[in-house]
């Protein structure tokens, strides 16, 4: 027969264990990492850890799912050698780091005006990415709001 002050305390723990594992469910839930539609309902961007880094690369279109259609060169880069590269898995989100809570400080390229821009990353919910791109001070920038592309 179990005493009542050792299932009170297996009780107790059960319930803190019950409670860390909900809590690392609920933060790992809200990452940043995944597949995120942009504004445009069209895009897909993909936020991953590769070579211990968190970027963010360009994963195709919704209207091209199968990714039969060639993304085309990154044409507009001011760096010449690199205009024959695919803009299919570039990585167009770098030096990616913690900024408190849900947000990121990175830089953006652009590969549509060839421009690197500073940018804030700040996940909202499980669903919703405030995507944030600015030259110099914050003010001076744009907002977009992306969803994650449902599994």
């Amino acid at each position: 027969m179990i005493k009542p002050t050792a299932l009170k305390t297996l009780v107790r723990n059960a319930m803190a264990l019950s409670l860390i594992m909900t809590t690392n469910i609920s933060v790992a839930s809200n990452t940043i990492e995944g597949v995120w539609i942009t504004a445009d309902n069209d895009s897909l961007i993909e936020f991953q850890v590769q070579d211990d880094r968190l970027i963010g690369l360009i994963a195709g279109s919704i209207s091209d799912p199968e990714h039969t259609e060639f993304a085309g060169y990154d044409e507009n880069n001011p760096d010449p050698g690199l205009r024959d590269r695919s803009l299919h898995r570039l990585a167009i989100f770098t030096g990616l780091r913690a900024s408190g809570g849900k947000k990121w400080k990175c830089q953006v390229y652009d590969p549509s005006s060839g421009k690197t821009y500073r940018c804030t990353l700040t996940v909202v919910d499980n669903d919703t990415l405030k995507v944030r791109g600015y030259v110099g001070l914050s003010i001076l920038g744009r907002t977009q709001v992306w969803t994650r592309l449902a599994n």
